[in-house]
């Protein structure tokens, strides 16, 4: 059978496993940030809503968040008509999505002249590691799924612009057709998530390494004004982005180190960054970024964890600046060797890293998820080392138990990534593993708490909301709970009691607004009910439960009942 055949195929198994692995089964269900970027978001329900939400912040009417995405709203847009609010369905698009990029993958790193073997393990390497669950099996991780395919995309079509098949060196001048290609994946890239923008990075360096290669063809002048359209692509994205934002931010109150000094900022930035390394070694413990605030936290002073993560943070800088040298060095240099692809592949997961590394601001410590499109780059630098080891592995047998070992850690990897995904596709799993892992962390209880509640379990709501309270009472979340518990329980009067007391802080949002709204309309006084609805609307304009409740509300202002009191709404 011909080698590119079996390439293929072997490409074509791993992304088919890992589609099978993270496909979603019946009953899986929305978590965290899926509720508002799904579920409760009114701006994908409509052509007209849909369009809008083109020139918004993500989700429309939180510009607090300092997020851009008009990709990612649009393709849960697409969906909606398809899958309402059943959850599987927009689970099982992430996962086909996880399998293109792991398809996009091996396509990048078979281009580095890697062995067969080589490609197809770095590739199943990436394919099955636990990390990037919550980027898969979460519907809220669609922004970096949607953003790695069409980086990857870019890549590819850039180097086709750059190379013509089968040649080693760099044409004279970008083949139009693809650069166009290329130029139109980067803005996809970017309105899928900011970080999406950095693919022009990559492609600076995809022509830095055609010009060492070919100078004479691809001189600086010549690459200057092939990268401009990308350039200004760069320059346009960023301008919409403040035009509708207004920022480039988070509000400072999102803003993770909005309090800290710059040193408090360094220290826990190598604190971060070896947390990170233990994730892509050992990831044993997979937790969502509440998790990492208690177990990592703001670093205030110099300590081993600081020096180790400096330490690691330096040695990836010098290795870096290594694997670029090596490929200077290389004679005659190869544009597609695997010196070229070490360097650009270690540059490629630093570069991907960098926005969510604390250099500029953004409204969370750390998160799985960050990880996917940077260990990307870090598969593409492992196929050289691996192919290295099977061509010294020259004995059937040595080669046999190299194999081995990568397989067994693709499997060990799968067995994990199936587990944690589980945990992802159901909240109470999900809550149950956080509150394990982290007993002390109040809003953990309160969340456990709230899906009780939302599944009817009033005993179990109460025994962690009252958990959470013990360990936090100020805590928003939980007084909103704790006074959608009242309600549940019969005990109106007291929950609305509980609301009203919240809303005269001025300081909730329109969760308090929502529980008057319907604790008033139960009882009966339909004018007080909108009125708290429409206050509701007011504090989030895009929150799809506040668009149903006033639906039923004035469907029942038009069509009284016959007699007796209405019902809770």
């Amino acid at each position: 059978m011909d080698a590119k055949v079996v390439r293929a195929l072997g490409a074509a198994a791993i992304a088919a496993a890992a589609l099978w692995l993270h496909w979603p089964p019946p009953g899986a269900e929305f978590n965290l940030d899926d509720r508002g970027f799904v579920a409760n978001n009114e701006s994908i329900r409509t052509p007209a809503a849909a369009a809008a939400a083109l020139l918004r912040s993500f989700p429309p009417a939180e510009n607090a968040r300092g997020l851009y995405r008009p990709v990612a709203n649009l393709s849960h847009a697409l969906e909606w008509p398809f899958f309402g609010d059943d959850a599987r369905g927009y689970h099982a698009v992430n996962a086909a999505l996880y399998a293109l990029a792991v398809a996009l993958l091996f396509a990048w790193i078979a281009g580095y002249a890697a062995s067969a073997p080589a490609a197809l393990a770095a590739t199943a390497l990436f394919a099955f590691h636990p990390v990037h669950t919550e980027a898969v099996d979460s519907v809220a991780g669609r922004s970096e799924l949607l953003a790695l395919v069409f980086v990857l995309g870019a890549l590819l079509a850039f180097r086709r612009a750059l190379f013509a098949p089968g040649d080693a060196l760099p044409r004279e001048r970008l083949d139009g057709r693809f650069a166009l290609l290329a130029t139109a994946l980067v803005v996809l890239a970017a309105g899928a998530k900011e970080t999406g923008i950095l693919a022009v990075a990559l492609l600076a360096l995809e022509l830095a390494i055609a010009r060492r290669v070919a100078p004479a063809r691809v001189p600086i002048g010549r690459a200057a004004l092939d990268l401009l359209p990308f350039a200004l692509v760069a320059l346009a994205w960023a301008t919409l982005r403040y035009a509708v934002l207004g920022r480039f931010s988070p509000e400072n109150d999102g803003k993770f180190f909005a309090f800290a000094s710059p040193l408090e900022r360094a220290y826990t930035m190598a604190s971060v960054y070896l947390e990170y390394l233990r994730l892509l070694v050992w990831p044993r413990v997979l937790q969502p970024d509440l998790y990492y605030v208690n177990a990592v936290g703001v670093a205030r002073a110099l300590g081993p964890r600081v020096v180790a993560g400096g330490a690691a943070i330096a040695a990836t800088i010098a290795g870096v600046a290594l694997a670029w040298r090596a490929f200077a060095r290389e004679a005659p240099p190869r544009a597609h060797g695997p010196r070229a692809a070490v360097a650009l592949g270690t540059t490629a997961a630093v570069v991907l890293a960098l926005p969510v590394s604390h250099v500029v601001d953004v409204a969370v410590l750390m998160g799985e998820r960050f990880l996917l499109a940077p260990s990307a780059g870090l598969a593409l630098a492992a196929a050289p080392a691996i192919d290295a080891l099977l061509r010294r592995a020259r004995a059937p047998v040595a080669r046999a138990v190299l194999l081995a070992a990568i397989a067994g850690l693709c499997v060990a990897g799968a067995v994990r990534s199936a587990a944690r995904a589980a945990e992802w596709r159901s909240e109470s799993r999900l809550w149950e593993s956080l509150v394990a892992a982290a007993p002390g962390d109040a809003r953990a209880w309160s969340s456990l708490g709230g899906v009780a509640l939302g599944r009817g379990d009033l005993a179990r709501a109460r025994e962690a909301l009252e958990r959470a309270a013990a360990l936090d009472a100020d805590d928003y979340g939980t007084r909103v709970n704790l006074a959608n518990l009242l309600a549940a329980e019969g005990r109106r009067a007291e929950a609305l009691a509980a609301f009203e007391a919240m809303a005269a802080t001025g300081r909730v949002d329109q969760h308090v607004w929502l529980g008057i709204a319907r604790l008033r309309a139960g009882a009966g006084d339909l004018d007080g009910a909108r009125a708290a609805a429409l206050r509701a609307l007011e504090l989030h304009p895009n929150f799809a439960e506040t668009h149903r409740l006033l639906d039923r509300l004035e469907a029942r202002r038009a069509r009284p009942p016959a007699g007796g009191t209405p019902g809770p709404d």
